[in-house]
Order: C-alpha cells, then structure tokens, then sequence
C-alpha cells in the first residue's frame, strides 16, 4: 500500500483505509500528477483477502491503452507481474486453503459447463479436503500401536497388537469409492468427442448447425459441400462436448474432397460417440460405416419431416417405427424433431460405464488420483503375517500419499508442478 500510495490520487485516504474497504481517486505514474485513469481501490491488510497478505485490488475502466500505461506505471514503482498461479500458492503458503482447494480454483475457472462449475465449486467448498482429512484420522489410529510396537519392547506394552483387518478393509473400500468418481470427473471436465458421420446430403450440417444453435455448417443439396470437418463445444447434460460435423462418405471427386474424407476417418477412430445419419426419405438408406465402431455408434435416421410431407401421417409412423424396431433413431434435423431424443441418448452412451457418484464429490485431478492409487496400495500391502515394521512402513507410507494430496506433504518440485499450470490471474 505504501508503494501504491505513490501513484495515487489520495495518498493518505489509502494508507489509513480499513481492510476490506474501498478507496476512490486517479491513478497517475510516480512522480508525475498527471491522470491516467479514475480508479478504485480494494483495500486487504494482513491476514484478510485472497492470500491473507497485504494487498489491493485496482478497478480500471477496461481500455487496453489505459491498462497498458497503469501496468507501466506499477512496473517503474516497483511492482512486477505475478507469475502462474502466485496469487494461489501464497494462499495456500499461508495456509488459507489446502492443496485440494487450490487445485480446485484451477479447476473451477477451467470448467466450460455449469455441472463442471458446480463440482469444482464444491471441492473448493472444502469437500474433498474434508473426505481426505477423515481417510488420515482413520489411518493414524490403525498406524499409532503399530508406531508404539515399535518404540517399546512388548513386555512393556499393556496388550498385545491386534490386527486391525476389518478397519484397514472399510477404509479400502471407501479409498476405492472416491477413486470411482474419477472417470466421472474426467468426463465433466475433460468432457467427450462426439462426431457426425454419414453419407452425403444425410443431413449431418443442418443437425450440427442446430445443435450449436449457429450457421456454422454450409448447408446444400450439393454433395461433397463440406470437405473438412468443422468443430465446436457444446454442453450435453453437463458434459462438454466437442461436436464434429464431418465429410460425407462418397467417392471423392478431387483430392481436397479426399483429404476431407481421410480426415474424418481420423476423427472417427478418435470419438467416444458417433451419430450415424442416413436419409430416411431413400429406400437404401445406409446404415453402416466404414471401421469398426459398432460400439460407439448411434444410428439415426433423419428427415421425418419429409416423410410426413410425402405420404402423410401414417408415412411418418411408418418411418419412426420401422427404424426404432431396427433399434434407430428417428428425428427431424430442419424441425428439430426427435433431437431431444438424440441428445438424451448421447448422454447415456457417455455416462455408460462411467461410475456416478451420489454425492457432488468426484476428483478429476490425475496427480490426487495416483496418490489415492498408491495410499490404497500400501494399505493393502499391509499383511498380518508380516512383521510389525514392515506392517507400520506401508502405514506410514500411505499416511505420506493421503498427505500429499491435501499438502501436509509434499516436496517444492509437486507443489511447482501444480501451480504453475494455473493462469496468471490466480
């Protein structure tokens, strides 16, 4: 504060401000009264704001020019810029949040849908830290007569050790309950590929173009209009989800349309779903693609709109139950019939196999979940037929890895690694 003092309006209105208060002046460079801005100022003393370290916030009118010169201007007074991820490490320095909460902020800004935002928010809410912290309480009671077997002979302990197998099993079990939730937390936050694959003029761009509710997708009766694939992310249930909407399978008339074609067999190897559409409105509609893929695929039949326009309703009943007896799906991609369906049933093919947690609790970080994995390895190390030192070295062991995820501990070469993948802001 003393330093900024000197580039603002107001000097001593900012020295004598209480914490957590806000100060209105200018802000000018050191030395010179000339403005260059009007600005607030959010004002932390020790122990209060984000790092618990004196500090202050400077609200600026959003002119890069502007930010520019104030930016300068803090840099001549003395001021640098914070590396990646500073602002968290000094919170966590000072023991304002554990590893785990900080991990989460990283998280919670990187998170592109709300079900993402909302299980980062809870784990920043302390909920992971809090589930860890009860794993060690638990640890350090089975450890603690295994430690004192060791520092006294057994004539001068008062009972003999029991082996404590069903405590260690429980705990097991619900180390192996979290590290469950880790393909769920993937999926929130790393989210899924889905393609659009098909023939041409199956309808693959007007249903892309609908579900990112955008004219991204060139739309013609003239097959072979997209020779590349085109891609955005989109929300689906909570999961982001990156769309492709790509070439279609026909004979390639030049080489450029064949480079469009080989690149979607490329994004097809790489999709965890994809929507198969063929054009309902053609008796040979195909319903096969080239690949192995049977798994991920989701057959749709599109243009059941036409079908009701050609042969009236009972055409249109026809078309939606001949294909949900061949187990396809039946949708319009022009009236967005049948779309809600689809979606519905890309979700599931996502979540399949995917392990829900019945809490908010999940873990998406893979450095907690490889700790998780070790812990759970040295606890089932721990045999009663080995000896007591062998026996209290994987409890001890463990006690280190549950350690590490919350930041009791840890060496500087983990805690860099973590943070330095933050953005500069945090």
């Amino acid at each position: 504060l003393e330093l900024l003092s000197k580039c603002f309006s107001r000097p001593k209105r900012l020295l004598n401000a209480a914490s957590n208060t806000l100060v209105h002046g200018f802000f000018h460079a050191e030395g010179s009264q000339e403005d260059i801005d009007e600005i607030v100022i959010a004002v932390y003393r020790e122990g209060s704001g984000y790092t618990g370290e004196e500090a202050a916030e400077l609200f600026v009118h959003g002119n890069p020019v502007g930010i520019a010169a104030i930016c300068d201007a803090l840099g001549r007074a003395g001021f640098r810029p914070a590396e990646g991820g500073e602002f968290t490490f000094r919170a966590f320095r000072r023991g304002r949040m554990d590893l785990t909460r900080a991990e989460a902020v990283k998280e919670l800004v990187g998170a592109s849908t709300l079900k993402g935002q909302k299980l980062a928010l809870n784990r920043l809410g302390g909920a992971l830290e809090k589930r860890i912290t009860d794993f060690r309480e638990e640890l350090l009671e089975i450890y603690a007569p295994f430690e004192l077997q060791l520092d006294y002979d057994e004539s001068e302990t008062d009972e003999e050790l029991e082996f404590p197998a069903e405590r260690l099993a429980a705990l097991s079990g619900e180390l192996e309950k979290l590290l469950s939730t880790y393909r769920a937390g993937r999926l929130y936050s790393a989210g899924a590929v889905v393609a659009l694959a098909g023939p041409a003029n199956a309808g693959k761009s007007t249903l892309f173009n609908l579900l990112v509710k955008e004219e991204r997708s060139i739309v013609s009766a003239v097959p072979g209009t997209t020779r590349d694939y085109i891609e955005k992310t989109i929300d689906i249930d909570g999961i982001p989800v990156r769309l492709y909407d790509t070439a279609g399978f026909n004979e390639a008339g030049d080489d450029i349309e064949a480079e469009g074609i080989k690149r979607t067999e490329a994004i097809l190897e790489s999709a965890d779903v994809i929507v198969l559409l063929s054009d309902g409105t053609e008796a040979s509609a195909s319903e096969t693609v080239p690949g192995q893929y049977d798994g991920r695929l989701i057959k749709v039949r599109n243009k059941c709109d036409l079908a009701d326009i050609t042969g009236g309703a009972d055409s249109a009943d026809a078309f939606g139950s001949e294909a949900a007896e061949k187990g396809v799906l039946s949708i319009s991609a022009l009236t967005g019939e049948g779309v809600g369906e689809l979606l519905e049933a890309i979700a599931a093919r996502l979540k399949d196999g995917v392990p829900m947690a019945d809490s908010e609790l999940v873990i998406e970080s893979a450095g907690q979940k490889e700790a998780l994995e070790r812990a759970l390895g040295h606890i089932k190390a721990v045999r009663p037929e080995d000896g007591v030192e062998e026996q209290s070295f994987e409890l001890y062991a463990a006690l280190r890895e549950l350690g590490s995820i919350t930041g009791y501990v840890g060496s500087e070469e983990i805690l860099d690694k973590i943070f330095s993948t933050f953005c500069v802001g945090k």
